[in-house]
């Protein structure tokens, strides 16, 4: 399914190329020799700038907004319509096949987990509680209730503690685009992409910090929970690690598109918040931007989790495989048959393909929602994915 996609966002990028020459505002900022100045940028300390100092930021907003631009959205929209739809037939002959269709989730066994911590809160074995159905329940006030307080609020912090974080590399950006502004005057024209790069750099580093923490309190507050099943456990995991992913990844990329530059002002009367001026666009508006910030974070997203999902299983191995022969005697046998090494291997867990999913959803988010900023993103998807 990604390969239409990637060969017409590949089309439509090499098409800003080819007309780069013959596009008209661009050659018409970049011949400006000095004649047109533009208004400040704010009402203290900035001075008039020259309109080609944004030539370099037309021409590498022209590579993705161009004249293909149009074409490729359009077939993005038909496309990912007709992904959800194959998804959905696909998912249902697999339902078929395994002979799932009538799986009714109340029927479900207890998870293990779930009647171990409940024989220790009862005080019962956990036979008598699997012959007594009317005891196989968590009490309400005094562990259900207080549990999801706890797993709501811890939940509220952490998405509020990544808003904070789009909020301190917004501040970060200001500072460094004002610093670079004062100091050299010979940089004017590349302080934005500077400015940009580095920006969106930082907030890769946070999104990567972050998701490994959202990781573990999600599961450690789904477990405090007590899920019955594993079906209620799935679910209630899956809706906060995608709600956590979901801000983590894509707050910076909202505020880009849709809150950046709109509330600035006009030059003489720009709008102040907490007596700072707002942060605001380019020349060429914030399009340019959008592409840095989307393609940094979904390329090097897809980066490191290749080089974690390589490195990761051979050291696990490793340990494993050292840890046997440090706690095996010297005249024991090491294990030499496939099924004896395969039992060394490291457990998956019951949420072993869980991560891969969520990887895939976000993946569909950069591929669908913001894919007219960066029309190469179905093709990092399909070499993510080959």
């Amino acid at each position: 399914m990604l390969i239409p996609a990637s060969v017409v966002g590949l089309a439509c990028f090499l098409y800003g190329v080819f007309t780069l020459s013959s596009h008209v505002p661009v050659r018409e900022m970049c011949a400006d020799r000095g004649s047109l100045l533009m208004c400040p940028l704010c009402d203290n300390g900035c001075e008039y700038w020259r309109l080609q100092d944004s030539c370099t930021q037309a021409k590498l907003s022209y590579l993705f907004d161009n004249g293909a631009t149009v074409f490729f959205v359009v077939f993005m929209s038909v496309w990912g319509a007709a992904f959800l739809e194959l998804w959905k037939r696909y998912s249902a002959r697999i339902t078929y096949q395994w002979d799932l269709s009538g799986f009714d989730t109340l029927e479900e066994n207890a998870r293990p987990e779930y009647l171990a911590r409940l024989s220790k809160i009862k005080k019962r074995d956990i036979e008598l509680i699997q012959q007594d159905t009317s005891s196989d329940s968590v009490p309400f006030w005094k562990v259900k209730l207080p549990y999801s307080m706890l797993s709501c609020s811890v939940i509220l912090l952490l998405v509020l503690l990544a808003v904070a974080a789009v909020v301190g590399v917004i501040v970060y950006r200001m500072s460094v685009r004002a610093t670079l502004a004062l100091s050299n005057d010979e940089m004017s024209s590349f302080i934005p992409l500077i400015t940009s790069t580095t920006a969106a750099l930082l907030n890769l580093l946070c999104i990567l910090l972050f998701n490994m923490v959202y990781t573990r309190l999600a599961v450690y507050l789904t477990d405090m929970e007590m899920p019955r099943t594993q079906t209620e456990y799935d679910d209630s995991l899956t809706l906060k690690m995608y709600l956590l992913q979901f801000v983590n990844c894509y707050s910076s990329i909202f505020y880009i598109a849709f809150f950046k530059g709109k509330f600035v002002g006009r030059p003489g009367k720009y709008n102040l918040f907490l007596n700072y001026q707002q942060e605001e666009c380019g020349a060429g508006g914030c399009f340019l931007e959008l592409s840095i910030q989307l393609a940094i974070i979904m390329v090097g997203k897809q980066a490191f989790g290749a080089l974690s999902e390589l490195a990761l299983p051979y050291a696990m191995r490793l340990w494993s495989h050292l840890s046997l022969i440090r706690g095996t005697p010297k005249d024991a046998r090491l294990p030499k048959e496939p099924w004896e090494r395969d039992y060394t291997l490291p457990d998956m867990g019951t949420t072993g393909l869980f991560q891969e999913y969520l990887e895939m959803i976000l993946q569909y988010g950069f591929v669908t929602v913001f894919v007219a900023a960066f029309p190469l993103a179905p093709l990092f998807a399909l070499l993510n994915n080959t």
